[in-house]
């Protein structure tokens, strides 16, 4: 393992793909936000009704809720249990770190945010409560963030069009659902595109640091296509 420049990083870093993969999750947020604002008791009401309107809707986003983070953890346990029958270095650095990332940043970390800051849930009263119950652990959206970490680096490991975009439409349908089943307030949402984007980057920065060949060659890979493409 050796150490990786920020100027390496940066370089090798797909700002791009990490952005469209964000785009259908902005999009929702966005709209929401601009139709009922970033908090507030009106929202939370206002879905209400839509869930006891929409019941099909409902129990799709409750599907993609309960369901959706648990899905791309087993691609990852099947990549790591490929990758050690077949012996493949690679795949077991991809997998075991995200592993290890979900564990100390997803598990830890967020929890210690979410439980510090105490932001209360839609429905609970104000004003926060720090370190008392899950009724005030709002900000940031856990489950956000974690199909966040866990869509990208799959997006830039197998670099399908096709696979990337079911990952950003399960992405934005993982925000969405957070805010149609009440659970979080759309300003919840902003918070979990920033905390999962920095996880993915300390991702690929440690990938970088332990694993340089294959990420480089993935940062050659892109820069060809784009000189062909001219």
């Amino acid at each position: 393992m050796y150490t990786v420049s920020a100027q390496i990083f940066c370089r090798n870093y797909p700002w791009q793909g990490h952005a469209i993969l964000l785009v259908p999750l902005m999009l929702i947020t966005c709209t929401i936000i601009f139709r009922y604002g970033l908090w507030g008791e009106h929202i939370a009401e206002s879905f209400k009704l839509l869930r006891e309107s929409n019941q099909i809707v409902t129990a799709f986003m409750n599907l993609t809720s309960d369901w959706g983070n648990i899905f791309l953890d087993s691609i990852y346990a099947g990549i790591l249990f490929r990758s050690w029958r077949s012996k493949d270095r690679h795949g077991k650095i991809f997998s075991l770190s995200y592993a290890a990332a979900a564990i100390v940043c997803l598990c830890i970390a967020l929890q210690l945010i979410k439980y510090g800051l105490g932001m209360p849930r839609p429905g609970v009263p104000w004003p926060p409560h720090p370190w008392s119950s899950r009724a005030y652990t709002s900000f940031p959206s856990g489950h956000t963030a974690h199909i966040i970490a866990a869509a990208l680096p799959l997006a830039f490991w197998y670099r399908s069009k096709i696979f990337s975009l079911c990952l950003s439409l399960l992405v934005g349908f993982m925000g969405l659902s957070r805010v149609w089943l009440g659970e979080h307030h759309p300003v919840d949402l902003l918070g979990s595109i920033v905390f999962g984007s920095l996880v993915v980057m300390c991702l690929y920065y440690f990938w970088l640091c332990v694993d340089a060949d294959r990420w480089q060659r993935v940062f050659a890979h892109r820069e060809n296509t784009k000189k062909e493409s001219k």
